[in-house]
């Protein structure tokens, strides 16, 4: 189960990083949803962003560091996974939120492609966000600063933005 002092400080709404290649890799993904549910249940912080101090895009376009971020929404963000692991996390995300009563869920990974971004808005609809950031993600997918970012901002919607960093094999071996 869930080590109690990291559910403890985030029923608390304290701050704390979740690093899972830290923790051995020991964590279920069952425990990965309880989080994520307090997480949303609280509007709490679930932050595991390995460059905090660099600057993101907020809902409107305009620039700012996760840590304003942080004051304003719960942060989901995947690094760098397929297009079919996320989704299937997001639908379980959406499937917890609806049970919670909650309006929204959400994703902020960049994806790959516009056309990527049109499947995932079509499917989701206002249940999706992209958070990226616009220096770093974007020329790590070779997006430039052309279309695919304008059509991101044009398509943003209320973010629920909460960050588990794990490794991509890590996170595919958990999704299984």
């Amino acid at each position: 189960m869930l080590h109690e002092n990291l559910v403890e400080e985030l029923q608390l709404g304290q701050k704390f990083s979740l690093d899972l290649d830290e923790m051995n890799q020991n964590i279920t993904e069952e425990e990965i949803n309880q989080l994520i549910a307090i997480g949303a249940k609280t509007r709490q912080n679930i932050v595991g962003c390995p460059y905090p101090d660099k600057s993101f895009t907020d809902v409107s376009g305009n620039p700012k560091t996760i840590h304003e971020l942080e004051s304003e929404f719960v942060i989901i963000n995947y690094n760098d996974l397929y297009t079919d692991i996320c989704e299937r996390e997001l639908d379980s995300l959406i499937t917890i939120s609806k049970d919670m009563g909650e309006a929204v869920s959400i994703i902020s990974f960049l994806p790959n492609s516009q056309s990527e971004i049109s499947h995932l808005i079509e499917k989701y609809g206002n249940k999706i966000a992209f958070v990226t950031d616009a220096n770093e993600h974007i020329k790590s997918h070779n997006l430039g600063q052309g279309s695919a970012l304008n059509y991101i901002l044009d398509h943003r919607r209320e973010v629920i933005y909460a960050s588990i960093h794990c490794s991509p094999s890590k996170f595919e071996e958990l999704m299984k």
